[in-house]
């Protein structure tokens, strides 16, 4: 252990994006927060329409402190409020792709470089990608080897991983079906497996809406997640 000094350590943490399956606890690693934590309740980069859509995605999973206690979701606010994010499930893959483009073709360049549109897979990139082609809208992905360059024009294109940490003034979360997320992948009948792999989902998709700074769509086609729930008819 690193001896303790006073001040000498200064740590942000937020078991609710934790995306990746592995569980700090601070106490276990001799980083002792017990009274001296405090939660930083106020939010500053998104607006409070975001923020509460983005929580419902959370609602029921307990989140712990990092310290192998509960955080709960009250007493949260953003300073800022703006409309409702945008939900809507299209028929089909391209009447979805005719609406975000229709979305983008909206925006200045200088807006449509401060936007990102997110997958759930890498895979599903490339079929976004030859629409901002065909419709002649500039574009720059962030993957694993790139960062985000303010002097790169165009909408920012990456997965839900890779834009975390990142924020966005709009946010453009599409591809969001039933089967993709959460992402249909598991072989195992072991209901905490199942559990566990689904909140995961969940912080996912939590991380990718609250990237949003002022404006988010979330969109699919056919029959959107599970998640989104609330949203259907």
């Amino acid at each position: 252990a690193v001896p303790e000094h006073k001040n000498d350590l200064f740590i942000v943490g937020d078991s609710h994006q934790r995306i990746y399956g592995s569980k700090v606890v601070l106490g276990r690693c001799d980083i002792k927060i017990v009274g001296r934590s405090r939660k930083l309740r106020v939010n500053y980069r998104t607006t409070e329409q975001i923020r509460h859509a983005a929580v419902a995605i959370l609602e029921g999973i307990p989140f712990d402190d990092l310290d192998n206690g509960i955080d709960e979701q009250k007493g949260y606010r953003s300073l800022m409020t703006g409309d409702e994010p945008f939900v809507q499930c299209f028929k089909s893959a391209q009447e979805e792709i005719d609406g975000f483009v229709v979305s983008l073709q909206s925006l200045s360049h200088e807006d449509l470089a401060k936007s990102c549109l997110v997958t759930r897979r890498k895979s599903d990139i490339e079929r976004y990608v030859v629409a901002l082609e065909a419709s002649c809208i500039a574009y720059y992905k962030v993957d694993h080897n790139t960062l985000d360059d303010i002097h790169h024009e165009g909408i920012r294109v990456a997965t839900m991983h890779r834009v975390k940490g990142l924020e966005f003034d709009n946010m453009y979360i599409v591809g969001v079906n039933d089967g993709i997320l959460p992402l249909d992948v598991l072989d195992s009948d072991d209901k905490t497996v199942i559990r566990d792999h689904e909140w995961r989902e969940r912080s996912l998709l939590y991380v990718a809406i609250t990237r949003a700074k002022r404006f988010c769509s979330i969109t699919g086609f056919g029959k959107l997640s599970t998640f989104l729930r609330s949203y259907q008819a």
